[in-house]
């Protein structure tokens, strides 16, 4: 070490720096390339380029999704473009191979070289031409023509590119092949006589060649991850617009528990309300009888002519029966909410058989990957998932509505409880005046058929209120149900228009839909 720190001499000196020029230089220059045992200029340069292409073409099938819905046109279509990027990147990457390998070959064959980069030219030639024909059927079966005319588009002008590549490759393989001819087939060639034959616009000529193509990759790369990215969007829309539609189609099963247990709750305590007030009044009178029960039973022509009309009177407000008149409105208004469910049990139904028509035809837009497909969807894509919340919005209301009337209903059958205790209010004071008098006086049987036959309409109006709930929940189910289908047809009707200016929007663009 510690003669490095010596001056070389003179002529030492002289050697050194020669060397160290040589071997600057030697970075500089270019190795032996094309196939020669000789630096052709700027070969480095089309190695770079080739490798530059190997590179962008390994790009091509890069991008890759994971598709989670059900629509089996999302997966044709994306294993379709994996199909399609995967044999160009491959056949790509080969060319790049190809170029890299012929820009530093030394030999010693020259076809070897130049043969393996036209034969790589050559088989994405075929590739382009004439391979995809089966998915571009698939393609166009599925989503339309515009992804395919991009591939059309970019694969004609990658032939172009790849053309003029292979020309130049043309006119620099017989330029190498006279100066090796030239040099004798010498172990080395110099510069100069390289530079003799092979022109730097050969070099250009191949290197533009190289530049062409990159340019042109990228396009088939864009095509390619534009539209998975598209059937990534779709697919996320439909997870989560179907997640919605399950959600809403259990909010209209909600709004009618809802309702139902409301109206079980208003119906019941109507009931109670009904029955304890004809209790109350009946009781009144059963009260005022028990304290002339023992005249009463004195009396033949009582025990004999009006102890039946007694025995009507209980069997129309007695305990027994108001209990059972209690009961029937409870099982009218059971059998009316189940009516009611029956209408909107087919919501589920009704959402994936009809609302799926302007989904699929968004869903269409996106991935059909038009020149408006993306401003299309985000136009439509909020319209389309709000069907679902607005439907149900719309049967609640519908539910809302009948909650309304039927609270009518129950203020209208309160005040008929009246009308049924007009008839036995009296009986009790009836009865006293009528004891008062002899049997012979047959006051019993004097009013004992006056009764049977108030007591025969004492038991109608009853009745009448029951069938009051049965007519008016009956009418409820009919109001309801042409509510709730009125309301599908609404939602028909938007669904069409939204189908009708998504499909405008495709074709027309941004003032079309």
């Amino acid at each position: 070490m510690g003669g490095s720190t010596h001056f070389l001499p003179a002529a030492g000196w002289l050697l050194g720096a020669g060397l160290l020029c040589c071997l600057g230089r030697g970075v500089a220059l270019p190795f032996p390339d094309f196939g020669i045992p000789g630096p052709v200029s700027n070969s480095a340069k089309v190695r770079t380029g080739a490798l530059a292409i190997s590179n962008d073409f390994n790009n091509v099938d890069e991008y890759g999704i994971e598709l989670l819905s059900s629509y089996s046109t999302l997966a044709i279509v994306r294993d379709t473009l994996y199909s399609i990027s995967e044999e160009v990147a491959s056949a790509g990457k080969a060319i790049g191979t190809a170029f890299a390998t012929l820009a530093t070959s030394t030999g010693p064959s020259i076809d070897t070289v130049f043969n393996g980069a036209t034969s790589a030219i050559t088989s994405m030639e075929a590739l382009l031409s004439t391979s995809f024909t089966e998915e571009y059927t698939t393609l166009e079966n599925a989503i339309g023509s515009y992804v395919t005319d991009e591939f059309r588009d970019s694969f004609t002008e990658l032939t172009g590119a790849l053309n003029s590549l292979r020309q130049a490759v043309g006119r620099l393989k017989p330029a190498v092949e006279q100066a090796k001819t030239a040099s004798k087939n010498s172990a080395t060639i110099a510069p100069t006589l390289i530079s003799k034959y092979v022109t730097p616009k050969m070099i250009q000529d191949v290197l533009d060649g190289l530049v062409r193509t990159r340019a042109n990759i990228q396009v088939i790369t864009y095509t390619v991850t534009n539209s998975l990215s598209k059937l990534e969007v779709a697919d996320e829309f439909i997870i989560d617009i179907t997640a919605e539609a399950e959600m809403q189609s259990v909010g209209v099963e909600s709004a009618f528990e809802e309702f139902s247990i409301a109206t079980t709750s208003v119906a019941s305590d109507t009931s109670d309300e009904l029955v304890e007030a004809l209790q109350e009044g009946y009781g009144l009178e059963t009260d005022a009888i028990a304290l002339i029960q023992t005249e009463l039973d004195a009396s033949t022509d009582f025990t004999t002519n009006f102890v039946p009309q007694l025995s009507t009177v209980d069997g129309i407000l007695g305990t027994a029966a108001l209990a059972s008149f209690g009961l029937d409105i409870n099982d009218r208004i059971a059998d009316y909410l189940e009516l009611l469910g029956a209408v909107d049990d087919d919501v589920t139904t009704f959402f994936s058989d009809e609302a799926c028509l302007p989904i699929f035809e968004l869903v269409h837009v996106l991935i059909d990957n038009g020149p408006y497909a993306t401003f299309c969807f985000e136009k439509y894509a909020a319209q389309v998932f709000n069907l679902f919340p607005n439907f149900v919005s719309l049967a609640s209301n519908c539910y809302a509505d009948e909650s309304v009337k039927l609270d009518a209903l129950y203020v209208a059958v309160l005040p008929l409880v009246q009308l049924i205790l007009f008839d036995v209010e009296d009986l009790s004071e009836s009865l006293t005046t009528c004891i008062s008098y002899p049997d012979d006086a047959l006051c019993f049987s004097m009013i004992s058929p006056l009764y049977e036959t108030l007591l025969a309409l004492t038991t109608t109006k009853r009745d009448y209120i029951l069938q009051l709930f049965e007519h008016e929940t009956n009418a409820s189910v009919q109001r309801f149900s042409a509510c709730y289908h009125a309301q599908k047809f609404r939602l028909r009707q938007v669904m069409y228009e939204l189908e009708t200016d998504v499909e405008l929007c495709e074709t027309e663009g941004p003032l079309g839909g």
